[in-house]
């Protein structure tokens, strides 16, 4: 439907200029006239192409002189409202400009084809450098109405609203525009500047839909049954499909072991290595309120039958104290199936068990502390609640060079009951890590 809609809205174009109207509703004016020149290259008699060359790139350069071509240059003969819109992005440029004339062939653009969504942006915005607020905001709304896509009507809105002294509309269209570009970096610095640390533009575009991928690199030193130094790596992927936070994630990874030691002996670590991968999903019902299902693949290390399948599903409640600090809780149900083997036997497990989480975060990805949590779990099984095992961890990340960042992290467990009774009941690890965000 959306198609279909939006070749009728385009009709002012010939077809091999829609992907530049593409570039355009994108506000990508550099990717707008290397198309528009390829059309024009190879053929210079497209007078069309000419014109829409010459309007990105002034929209490139706000309107600045350095250009050589005149309105000499559109054929006397073209009168489409095309080359009518070029001439009167020529009449707006440089310092020699003509405000009334410009008006004028913009408006006649707009007579010959009243979907000329690109008259109607250049008109809002000669009207805005003039300093007539009421008519550009006219303009841009009847360019939003013909294309809800077109983000540099929302980004020029959301101008207007700041000069004004209306925050609060400001933010919405900068927001409006993140929703459809959540990497748009013109939308995500001005929300900076305006909403101080009422407002975080980077933990926003941290929510919105799209893919995502990371890889990582760590080091742990964990002291508990065993002291060890040990070094992974992972990769995680991730599509969000809305706002919310709805997604599907995808992880793997691997461990291996280089020092060990055991009652304060050394043993041989041969054959520690390891590997993981994990698939999630949440869904989002509500703004606070979500489902969480996941099941882990683990391959364990002393095992004779070396795996370890963990899955659970949760429901939890989010509480937004500011866009960038939130609390957590979620409760749910899994299940464990795994094999051990030790010395004095093996041990087998597969049981149901309840857990109960709850999370404190922080997130601002432009600030050096991008990112912190204080995390605490329990899980328990029915059949024998006291043989239950907690965890806490807090984390922190910081900045390095972007898009890296240093994270580090410690993490603290309790087992009521170990499965093998020399075990010890409590353990604990320091991890650091060296992130890169892909994209």
């Amino acid at each position: 439907m959306y198609y279909a809609i939006l070749i009728i809205v385009l009709s002012f174009l010939p077809e091999n200029l829609q992907p530049w109207y593409s570039s355009c509703s994108q506000g990508d004016w550099g990717a707008a006239i290397e198309q528009a020149e390829e059309i024009y290259t190879a053929d210079s008699t497209d007078v069309e192409a000419l014109a829409a060359m010459y309007i990105a790139a002034a929209l490139e350069t706000g309107f600045e002189a350095g250009t050589d071509l005149t309105a000499e240059s559109f054929l006397p003969d073209s009168q489409t409202s095309l080359t009518l819109a070029a001439r009167g992005v020529i009449l707006m440029s440089g310092s020699d400009s003509h405000p009334e004339d410009a008006e004028e062939q913009l408006n006649e653009s707009i007579r010959q084809d009243p979907d000329n969504i690109l008259a109607l942006y250049l008109l809002g915005t000669l009207k805005a450098e003039s300093g007539v607020s009421g008519s550009a905001l006219r303009y841009f709304d009847e360019t939003l109405s013909l294309d809800p896509e077109f983000l540099p009507a929302l980004l020029s809105l959301g101008d207007i609203a700041q000069r004004e002294a209306r925050i609060e509309d400001a933010v919405d269209y900068y927001l409006r525009i993140l929703e459809k570009d959540a990497f748009n970096s013109e939308a995500r610095s001005r929300l900076r500047i305006i909403a101080g640390d009422s407002y975080d533009s980077e933990s926003t575009t941290g929510t919105m839909q799209g893919l995502s991928a990371s890889i990582a690199a760590d080091l742990e030193i964990e002291r508990g049954n065993r002291a060890m130094l040990e070094w992974g790596g992972n990769a995680i992927v991730s599509y969000r499909f809305d706002p919310r936070g709805t997604s599907v994630d995808v992880a793997v990874g691997g461990r291996s072991v280089t020092w060990e030691e055991i009652y304060g002996l050394s043993r041989d670590t041969l054959n520690t290595n390891r590997g993981w991968a994990r698939l999630g999903v949440d869904y989002w019902f509500h703004d606070s309120y979500y489902l969480e299902a996941a099941s882990d693949w683990d391959r364990q290390m002393y095992t004779e039958r070396p795996w370890r399948i963990t899955s659970y599903c949760a429901a939890g409640w989010q509480k937004q104290i500011l866009s960038w600090f939130w609390f957590s809780p979620k409760l749910g149900l899994g299940a464990v199936n795994a094999r051990w083997t030790s010395g004095a036997g093996e041990l087998f497990i597969n049981e149901f068990s309840v857990f109960a989480s709850a999370d404190l975060r922080y997130r601002k990805p432009h600030t050096f502390i991008r990112e912190a949590e204080i995390s605490g779990n329990i899980y328990f099984p029915p059949d024998n609640p006291e043989n239950f095992i907690s965890k806490g961890s807090i984390s922190l990340a910081f900045n390095a060079w972007s898009p890296l960042y240093v994270r580090i992290g410690y993490a603290a467990d309790y087992t009521r009951s170990p499965e093998i009774s020399t075990w010890k009941k409590f353990n604990s690890s320091f991890t650091t890590s060296i992130n890169f965000d892909l994209f």
